[in-house]
């Protein structure tokens, strides 16, 4: 009796112990985290995009990430539950202007690739007063003259692409362009401030590709 008792007794060992692992693995921590978005000039930014962002989990179907738009004074508050909050960390992106194109998208998902823009560590607190803190993305304003691209044939910008490098980095790939940010033969486009390879690809008249490389240099089109 007593040999065949210990199976049993085995067995509900082996469920408590690995029921006290999952609920120590699932167990979560709440973080609060506040602050305010400004400028290079201390100018409070409305409507910049705060997110916190958690490295993703081996088991998860889906991961939220919460995000938050400052107020008109630049403020945001944001509170998450997590398992490990000194993993957390603020990723903090100007709003796009209207009328222009961001083509890095999502960009808190595809810019963490770069150094510059790993976002914001928190403590182990619960509680997180970040103070006044710069964008983690800003966004220049970049205007390019299609024959730029294209040279004096501009048809044919319904199967124009782009592809963007940060030199061996790649961030957006053969994506098409919408020509709804094409303004007076000019394409309106936003990116963050860094140092960009822009390959635009498009089939000419004879159905041949051309490629054509841009440089952005801190934001600013570089003609050479």
């Amino acid at each position: 009796t007593e040999m065949k008792n210990k199976p049993k007794l085995n067995h509900f060992l082996l469920t408590t112990i690995m029921l006290f692992l999952f609920l120590t693995a699932f167990g979560q921590s709440t973080v609060n985290i506040s602050g305010r978005v400004v400028d290079i000039e201390g100018e409070p930014v409305k409507n910049a995009l705060v997110s916190l962002i958690y490295p993703p989990c081996k088991n998860c179907i889906d991961q939220t990430i919460i995000g938050y738009k400052t107020n008109s004074d630049g403020i945001f508050f944001l509170d998450g539950n997590y398992a490990n909050p000194s993993k957390v960390k603020v990723f903090i992106e100007e709003s796009v202007p209207d009328g222009y194109w961001s083509p890095i998208f999502p960009s808190y998902l595809i810019l963490g690739k770069l150094g510059s823009f790993r976002g914001i560590a928190i403590s182990k607190n619960s509680n997180n007063q970040l103070g006044d803190r710069l964008p983690t993305v800003r966004y220049a304003k970049i205007l390019i003259p299609l024959n730029l691209i294209m040279g004096k044939d501009t048809t044919g910008t319904e199967n124009l692409r782009l592809t963007i490098k940060s030199k061996d980095v790649l961030v957006a790939n053969n994506i098409i362009f919408p020509r709804k940010f094409l303004d007076n033969e000019t394409i309106k486009i936003v990116l963050p401030v860094f140092d960009w390879n822009l390959t635009f690809s498009y089939l000419d008249k004879k159905k041949k590709q051309v490629r054509k490389l841009l440089k952005i240099v801190k934001g600013k089109l570089k003609i050479t």
